[in-house]
């Protein structure tokens, strides 16, 4: 079980705590062996559109997060998404990048796939060990241009990544129930495989 640590002692400054979750860094829990900053990341979301008809806007997938070998890797792949995108007509789409976080520290490029969910290829990243712990940020101390070190601003990208498979300009090119089966959040196809998770967890 992950222990609550406190300030970050690099950002000490975006400690928050009492206020609602906007969204959680999730990454393999491998003891003190050392673990990328993140595997994938859950988030409340904002925009009505992606409510299920009748339904409630839910936290869901914001994204999952590859790691390859080097910076070279990251641009190689932007570059053949987006070949893919503009001369092959293939519906991949840019949602955010190229740039390097604040948290986590790595290089980052993001982009909508052929349904809209969105795929973190990343390099060069923070490292940590369960002994690390958690860490509570406030979003907004994190500075104006979307906690970047370097890479497009907000305005210039919109942050896309953030938003589901809405977000994706071809969203509307699909028709009722492929979008509604984006967005909606009934688990009941996987109900056998989260109790098998949860009694996993309840014998360690």
């Amino acid at each position: 079980m992950l222990q609550k640590a406190g300030p970050s002692p690099i950002y000490p400054g975006t400690f928050v705590e009492g206020e609602a979750t906007y969204a959680c860094f999730f990454r393999c829990d491998r003891g003190e062996t050392p673990t990328d900053h993140h595997t994938f990341f859950i988030l409340s979301l904002m925009d009505k559109r992606q409510a299920p008809e009748g339904g409630q806007i839910n936290p869901q997938l914001s994204h999952v997060s590859f790691e390859v070998s080097n910076l070279d890797d990251v641009w190689r792949g932007h570059m053949q998404l987006k070949t893919k995108a503009e001369f092959k007509k293939e519906r991949y789409e840019i949602a955010w990048g190229v740039g390097r976080h604040v948290l986590g520290s790595h290089i980052y490029d993001y982009w909508h796939d052929p349904y809209g969910h969105v795929h973190e290829h990343m390099s060069d990243g923070d490292r940590m060990t369960r002994s690390f712990g958690q860490r509570i940020h406030k979003i907004s101390g994190l500075g104006p241009n979307g906690h970047n070190q370097w890479g497009p601003t907000v305005r210039d990208s919109g942050i896309r990544n953030l938003d589901g498979p809405a977000a994706a300009s071809f969203y509307n090119d699909f028709d009722y129930d492929t979008q509604q089966s984006l967005v909606n959040r009934n688990l009941k196809n996987v109900n056998d495989l989260i109790e098998k998770i949860r009694s996993s967890d309840e014998r360690k």
